[in-house]
């Protein structure tokens, strides 16, 4: 065959370093327009992004020409200097290391457009770790429980003082912050 064809599909899932929910969701448009064009100036095509404060869903069409891991090393930089740039957050923003990556059979798609797109709803009944379980499980990959979404410390410092809360969602307010 003369030329070479694919369409890789894939589910990328990360969270925000401790889980903690720091991204307010008036930030959400432009936050994930931004990690969009991340990808797209990649070669690669956004089918649809979606989170919630504390993680992220990105459906994409991979270009084999770059390797995943270096896509989403970058990703994660570019996207945590950009929060902590447009001060989207009161405190220290990182994502945790690491990250769910699983193939998507293009049938499927449509389906999981739709789970991304209500993760907000979704996520007032499963937690993170059970979401992150869940698609581990269903993928048939075995991993270690101690590392699902890890939570390293409990408390967050500020990032500057006197910059206040974001104003619809406080870290009191957060049910899955309040879980703990």
């Amino acid at each position: 065959m003369a030329n070479s064809y694919n369409n890789i599909i894939l589910h990328l899932v990360f969270a925000v370093k401790n889980r903690e929910s720091l991204i307010a969701p008036k930030y959400f448009p432009e936050f994930h327009k931004y990690i969009a064009g991340c990808f797209i100036n990649r070669g690669h095509d956004i089918i649809e992004i979606g989170g919630t404060s504390n993680h992220i869903h990105i459906l994409f069409r991979y270009n084999p020409k770059e390797l995943l891991s270096d896509l989403i090393r970058d990703v994660k930089s570019s996207s945590s200097r950009f929060v902590y740039e447009k001060r989207y957050s009161p405190f220290m923003f990182n994502w945790q290391r690491g990250y769910g990556c699983f193939s998507v059979d293009c049938g499927l798609y449509d389906k999981l457009i739709q789970y991304i797109r209500n993760q907000q709803d979704h996520h007032r009944q499963y937690h993170v770790r059970e979401e992150m379980r869940r698609l581990l499980h269903r993928c048939g990959l075995e991993y270690n429980e101690h590392y699902i979404l890890k939570m390293y410390r409990a408390d967050i410092a500020p990032l500057t003082r006197g910059m206040g809360v974001w104003d619809d969602l406080t870290r009191t307010n957060d049910p899955l912050t309040r879980a703990r």
